[in-house]
């Protein structure tokens, strides 16, 4: 069984999670730089099924970290 984990957070967008008039649900994760290689795994993952287990990362606390889904002036693309 494949496995891929890594640390990312539900993007702070109104768009980030919804919810298909048909059934069903999407989700958009934002991860962070440094987890880039982990998550890379997921591109080996396409259009399978996945079993999906989300864990609050308690050492990063309850509360969103901000760090997480955002690039700085520098890094974003033009």
């Amino acid at each position: 069984m494949s496995k891929c984990s890594f640390l990312g957070s539900i993007a702070p967008l109104q768009s980030a999670i919804q919810i298909h008039a048909d059934g069903g649900m999407r989700i958009k994760i934002d991860i962070p730089q440094n987890q880039e290689g982990a998550a890379l795994e997921l591109l080996t993952l396409r259009g399978k099924t996945l079993r999906v287990t989300l864990e609050l990362d308690e050492g990063n606390g309850s509360e969103r970290n901000t760090a997480i889904g955002r690039r700085s002036t520098k890094q974003r693309v033009k």
